[in-house]
């Protein structure tokens, strides 16, 4: 039997993981998608599909890992964010619950979806509940 083993790339975005970052500007979505991707696909024998990739991330970075999945639903299946900070801070442009609530593409995206947090993390907290 054939094993892959699973890579996974954790890169320090410094002021980029900011969210005071979008498009056109760089941001930690534009670094993730235009160069850790194909860095990562150049350099490791990974399956391309998107049925075989996730994105996840921790507080800000799970913030990222959901802005990236939804504004290039083509790229990965599976999302996870763990004490997202999701607030209505961001323009509503680049923020993940207003781009959930109008696109047209993420409800046939048939995405996988893991979101936590714990309950003294109160900027997740938040962000969840701007989520219901």
């Amino acid at each position: 039997m054939r094993t892959r083993r699973r890579s996974s790339s954790s890169p320090s975005l410094g002021r980029l993981g900011s969210r005071a970052q979008f498009p056109p500007d760089a941001s930690a979505s534009t670094v993730i998608k235009d160069e850790l991707l194909p860095a990562i696909q150049r350099d490791f024998c990974v399956v391309e599909q998107r049925t075989f990739r996730a994105i996840g991330g921790f507080g800000q970075g799970g913030f990222w890992a959901i802005h990236t999945a939804f504004t290039a639903p083509d790229l990965f299946s599976v999302i996870g964010g763990h004490s997202a900070v999701l607030d209505n801070s961001v323009p509503p442009a680049e923020n993940p619950l207003e781009i959930a609530r109008n696109s047209t593409i993420l409800p046939n995206a048939n995405f996988r979806m893991y979101f936590d947090n714990g309950a003294p993390d109160e900027a997740a907290s938040n962000g969840l509940q701007a989520a219901q």
